[in-house]
């Protein structure tokens, strides 16, 4: 029979190679917005940021700017084409080049209407009316992927907040014409799993994350995600929370990565940002980044390559911001080496990259629960599902060569 102090002696030693994220400190950009103002959308596209309405002095604008983004970072702010309506709250994506915004609120409702303009070089030329949301809301949030816009959520007028979730397929880079050409009609799809208002989603692939949010019942760190696939979209799965229960978090996706920034729980503003990595299994373990230079609400985020931009938003003093920040974002391969599963003795876990070194010991007597919980906080999580696989292969191989060893002295005795 093997004993099982001769079971608890094995231990493992494996490297594997790890992706993590490092992010420089919040800085401020070169030029400030033009206006103070909250609730603008901006989005990212082909070097330029553009951004669409929002609330300032008191009144809903119609305001749009755009500005080109340096090595420098942003640069100097020109006006653009008037957005059709003043209104707060509206939903703005780009795909191909198009810039499309739907819904918010005005000074007498909440609005359906959706439009659509073409972005080039810095400007937004024209703007162009679509078929309208099916519902009119303010606090929708939309996200884009590869081929679909998925739009879910809201506040409607006299019934607060909904789960409605609809989409539309993309073709292209060409503005519905009469015939409706290049943007087809909203399909219902399946309900987001909470009545929520002003989450923030983003897509990625055929992917779309949410997190966040107003709730009937308060504010919410929920998360989920779908998928869109031939036959429409799937639906929503529960994922990894938030760290913060809060609406108006500011999000963008920079790196494979959900970077979220600051947000409002009914009380207090938050100067947070984290970043979780995101994958078709959801969203992964969220990491806290540098504060932000401020407390805030719904600032709006992009990213440019490395680089995450935040404009505006609501802070702690009642104040409507025209700040802009920005930090950068990288991933950083690093080694993990020497990890054990089961041992009498203490093991010892070291993630090493080109910036740091970073150790970490597991206990005497720690079992694999331990070390896979050591192995996640430096692994994203289909890396450290990987390391598990390993970890359990080595462990049985490790196993059976101890009872073929115990087999065989047994063999040799007299």
């Amino acid at each position: 029979m093997v004993s099982r102090s001769a079971v608890m002696m094995a231990a493992i030693a494996i490297i594997c190679s790890v992706q993590v994220l490092s992010a420089s400190g919040w800085s401020a950009a070169p030029f400030q917005y033009p206006i103070s103002a909250v609730g603008q959308q901006c989005v990212y596209s082909s070097g330029y940021v553009y951004c669409i309405n929002g609330y300032s002095s008191d009144q809903f604008i119609n305001n749009t700017y755009s500005a080109q983004v340096t090595s420098q970072g942003i640069s100097q702010w020109a006006n653009q084409t008037p957005y059709p309506l003043s209104e707060y709250g509206q939903s703005c994506v780009t795909s191909s080049g198009i810039l499309y915004c739907l819904g918010g609120y005005n000074y007498s409702s909440y609005v359906n209407m959706t439009y659509a303009a073409t972005l080039s070089d810095g400007m937004i030329v024209d703007w162009h009316a679509l078929l309208p949301y099916p519902i009119g809301a303010g606090g929708t949030e939309c996200a884009s992927t590869v081929s679909d816009i998925i739009c879910m959520g809201g506040n409607r007028s006299y019934v607060g907040e909904t789960n409605l979730t609809y989409y539309t397929a993309i073709y292209g880079n060409v503005i519905r014409n009469p015939d409706g050409s290049g943007f087809s009609a909203w399909a219902a799809a399946r309900p987001y799993p909470l009545n929520v208002s002003s989450a923030s989603c983003v897509g990625s692939g055929n992917y779309v994350y949410c997190v966040g949010g107003q709730t009937d019942s308060g504010f919410t760190n929920s998360a989920y995600f779908a998928a869109l696939n031939a036959t429409g979209m799937s639906k929503w799965f529960a994922t990894t929370l938030y760290p913060m229960n809060d609406s108006g978090i500011g999000c963008t996706l920079a790196q494979g990565y959900m970077v979220c920034v600051g947000g409002y729980n009914g009380i207090t503003y938050s100067d947070k940002a984290y970043a979780a990595p995101v994958t078709n299994e959801g969203i992964g373990g969220w990491a806290y980044l540098a504060n932000y230079p401020e407390p805030v609400s719904s600032a709006s985020c992009v990213a440019s390559g490395t680089t995450v931009y935040c404009i505006g938003g609501y802070n702690s003093t009642s104040i409507y911001s025209d700040a802009v920040y920005s930090i950068g974002i990288t991933q950083v391969s690093q080694q993990a080496t020497t990890v054990g599963i089961v041992s009498p003795n203490a093991v010892t876990i070291t993630a090493t990259s080109t910036s740091t070194t970073t150790t970490t010991t597991i206990p005497a007597g720690a079992g694999n629960k331990t070390a896979l919980q050591r192995i996640e906080s430096i692994a994203t999580p289909t890396a450290y599902a990987v390391i598990a696989a390993v970890i359990v292969i080595l462990a049985l191989l490790a196993y059976l060569r101890v009872v073929r060893k115990h087999q065989s002295e047994k063999a040799r005795k007299p």
